[in-house]
């Protein structure tokens, strides 16, 4: 079974709009894009660097504004019951779109009704990452490593529902080893819960963890890609290591609150995929192996779609549960 579909995103469609189709005299102030997570992490680099190529179109600056908390909830929430103006945006990911749904039994907004869809951002690829005390230097190591072992192997990640611990669930499925998750505060302490060997691997995304990965500071085993990362050359894919077909991504995408004019989402869709093309935005996500996927509001519902009904499976039989 292929575990994750290439997304038909990834190829321009319907990209550019005529003018005249674009809501008139919009924006006449500033914007306020939405992170659901704290300053200075992944969500937050990739906003800023994108935001910074749409306000040079807008004329007007998009201000980045910090929600953090409950796996991107607390954040959704508030876009969820902000008005539908065009001047409230925000970054959605695996967790707030896919995950969240399955994990909670009252999640305080629908993810299919709450929100307009704005289009896809990317995806970067996940890579398994240990302490280098840890006695593997591959997948396959690693595997045959868990399987002897008298106990699970402990994996830290940012909190129950991440695409880190999702991810690892997926990967412990396809290998068939037992692991113990351990939930942290945060991306920050569960990287240094492996750093300082308190847990011995993660599953982590390279735009994270790219520095600790080339610095040696962590062992990265295999990177979930269908192809190796130009900053990461040496580094095996888990396909290469025998789990074929097996694609681990952290993504992102952009949404606005529920019953946004038609008019002005084709415009922020508009500046969106302008941004991820620009020469800026490439060149300073090239060494995390960011894949943008510029696209349609529709494309972006499809493929949340369809990751909903390949990761609620896994979610449901496993019994993961935040509640």
């Amino acid at each position: 079974m292929k575990i994750h579909r290439r997304s038909a995103l990834i190829g321009i469609v319907g990209l550019y709009a005529a003018p005249s189709t674009f809501a008139q005299g919009y924006p006449k102030e500033p914007l306020k894009w939405i992170i659901p997570y704290t300053a200075g992490g992944g969500s937050d680099r990739l906003a800023r660097a994108i935001s910074a190529e749409m306000q040079a179109s807008f004329r007007e600056p998009i201000v980045v504004d910090y929600k953090p908390g409950a796996g991107t909830i607390i954040g959704a929430q508030f876009v969820a019951n902000s008005k539908p103006d065009g001047y409230t945006v925000m970054s959605v990911d695996n967790s707030t779109l896919v995950y969240n749904p399955f994990l909670h039994k009252k999640l305080g907004y629908d993810p299919e009704k709450s929100f307009t869809p704005i289009g896809a951002i990317g995806r970067f690829p996940m890579a398994l990452v240990a302490h280098p005390s840890m006695p593997v230097k591959n997948l396959s190591e690693f595997i045959a490593h868990a399987k002897s072992s008298n106990r699970p192997i402990p994996y830290s990640s940012p909190g129950v529902g991440s695409p880190h611990h999702i991810n690892m669930e997926m990967l412990a499925d396809r290998a068939k080893i037992a692991v113990q998750h351990v939930a942290y505060r945060g991306g920050a302490p569960a990287i240094q819960a492996v750093l300082a060997n308190e847990t011995p691997v993660m599953m982590l995304d390279i735009l994270t963890g790219i520095e600790l990965m080339r610095s040696g500071k962590l062992r990265t085993i295999a990177i979930a890609s269908t192809k190796r990362a130009q900053s990461l050359p040496d580094v095996e894919t888990m396909a290469e290591a025998g789990l074929a077909d097996i694609e681990l991504y952290a993504w992102q995408g952009m949404v606005a609150p529920a019953g946004l004019q038609p008019e002005t989402q084709m415009r922020l869709n508009q500046e969106l995929n302008k941004a991820l093309l620009s020469p800026s935005v490439q060149q300073q996500f090239r060494d995390a192996a960011l894949q943008v996927m510029p696209g349609t509001p529709q494309q972006f519902l499809e493929f949340t779609k369809a990751e909903r009904a390949i990761w609620g499976k896994l979610i449901e039989a496993k019994k993961i549960s935040a509640e």
